[in-house]
C-alpha cells in the first residue's frame, strides 16, 4: 500500500501530514495553518465491489472554539443499506403505482463527426469563446499559437452569449458558413 510505504502507519499520522502539507505563506515569519488542527481533517474510506476508495475532506470543525463559526458542519457515519434489487421486468402495477429504474437506458452510440484531418493552407478556423471566466485569455494564447506554427490558416472569432446555454442557432450557423473547423474554448 502506497501510504504504508511512505510511513504513514494511521489516519491520525495521514491527518497530521496532509495539515502540515497544507500550511500557507502569507508573508510571516511562519506559514500559517489552513485548517485549525490536523483533527480538522477527516479521511474517509469506503469499499464495495469496485474497491476502496478514499476521500480527504478538510473543513469539518473549522473555526476555532467558542466562535460563532467553531464546528459548523460534524462528520458523522452511517451504514449504507444494500442496493435495491433491480429486476430486468418492471414488476405489475399495483394500483396506480409503478416503479422506476432510475438507471439510465442503454444510448444508443453515436457516430463521431467526419475528422478533417490537417489544417490545410487557406483553411479557416473559427475560435469559439464560451462566455466563460478568461476562456478568450485561452483562445488568445491559442490563437498566436497556431498563427505560429500554421501561417496559411485564417482565424475567425465568435461568442456565445453564456456559458449557461447551448451555442445560439445563429452562431452555430455562421460557424457553419463560414470556417472549415471550430475549436470551442472550455475554461476551468
Amino acid at each position: 500500500d502506497k501510504l504504508s510505504s511512505g510511513g504513514v502507519q494511521s489516519k491520525e499520522d495521514l491527518r497530521k501530514r496532509l495539515w502540515e502539507a497544507c500550511l500557507v505563506d502569507v508573508g510571516r515569519k511562519k506559514p500559517l495553518p489552513k485548517w485549525n488542527t490536523p483533527e480538522s481533517l477527516h479521511v474517509i474510506v469506503a469499499g464495495g465491489g469496485a474497491g476502496k476508495f478514499s476521500s480527504f475532506m478538510p473543513g469539518f470543525g473549522s473555526g476555532v472554539a467558542g466562535s460563532p463559526g467553531a464546528f459548523l458542519s460534524n462528520p458523522i457515519t452511517r451504514r449504507v443499506d444494500d442496493p435495491v434489487e433491480i429486476l430486468a421486468e418492471p414488476p405489475a402495477l399495483v394500483g396506480d403505482e409503478f416503479l422506476v429504474d432510475p438507471r439510465p437506458g442503454k444510448k444508443e452510440r453515436l457516430q463521431l463527426a467526419v475528422r478533417a484531418g490537417e489544417l490545410e493552407q487557406g483553411a479557416v478556423v473559427g475560435l469559439l469563446d464560451i462566455s466563460k471566466y478568461r476562456s478568450d485569455d485561452f483562445l488568445n494564447a491559442l490563437e498566436r499559437r497556431l498563427k505560429e506554427t500554421r501561417p496559411g490558416v485564417t482565424f475567425k472569432r465568435f461568442r456565445k452569449a453564456t456559458f449557461t446555454r447551448p451555442c445560439q442557432a445563429e452562431v452555430r450557423d455562421q460557424i457553419a458558413k463560414e470556417c472549415s473547423h471550430v475549436i470551442a474554448a472550455l475554461a476551468d
